[in-house]
């Protein structure tokens, strides 16, 4: 049995995404799980992509901003690629402000 703190609330399972307008992804093969009650800080160079997975996280990926996804998205343990931009917000409200 899980405990809380050892259950995956946000994962991402080899996760690409290409912008409509560009050529080459700007997330290509993103793995990622946190952990309820852990925190964590994405930090890289200009143009690495993390803007693109704040947006991909929070549902603006692919409906505001076109491109390419594929790969699982997952919060709390339901599959949430295919949920509206409202219905992900109402999910991960709770998780942006932990």
């Amino acid at each position: 049995m899980e405990n809380e703190t050892s259950r995956a609330i946000l994962k991402l399972d080899n996760v690409t995404f290409k912008y409509e307008a560009q050529k080459e992804p700007t997330l290509k093969n993103i793995n990622l799980e946190v952990q309820a009650g852990e925190f964590i800080v994405i930090a890289g160079a200009s143009g690495s992509g993390k803007s693109t997975l704040g947006r991909l996280i929070s549902g603006l990926i692919p409906e505001a901003f076109p491109g390419t996804l594929t790969g699982e998205l997952y919060f709390d343990g339901q599959r949430i690629n295919d949920e509206s931009i409202f219905k992900r917000s109402q999910k991960l409200e709770p998780f942006y402000r932990m």
